[in-house]
């Protein structure tokens, strides 16, 4: 008799732990749906914000504005290129580090140093 109730409450315990996996499974189950109804009411506000904006905006107005902005943009880096011309132009590098040079050999000429420059 102690033999078959030992059985029957292993029997028990193996239906424990069965149900216990299945429980498992179902909370999981639960999880990703949440998960799942949480991405689709992100979306969903996405959408809605999107929606708003296009009521706000003009596309038209939009696509000129843009437009002007990238004329803007060009005029600026052509402005710009002509200056970084003129400027190097302007300050001939080579010429003031041959000045730059003359300059530190009579220095060091004054001090009676010589260097081989």
């Amino acid at each position: 008799m102690l033999a078959k109730q030992l059985v029957q409450m292993c029997n028990q315990q193996n239906k424990m732990y069965k149900a216990k996996a299945q429980l498992g499974a179902v909370v999981m189950q639960a999880t990703g749906m949440a998960s799942w109804v949480a991405a689709a009411l992100a979306v969903l506000s996405v959408t809605s914000a999107m929606a708003s904006t296009n009521l706000v905006i003009n596309a038209m107005e939009m696509t000129k504005i843009m437009t002007e902005f990238q004329q803007q943009n060009k005029i600026a880096a052509f402005k710009e290129e002509m200056m970084d011309n003129a400027l190097t132009d302007a300050f001939d590098l080579e010429e003031v580090e041959e000045e730059a040079n003359q300059v530190t050999i009579q220095v060091l000429a004054v001090l009676g140093v010589e260097l081989d420059l």
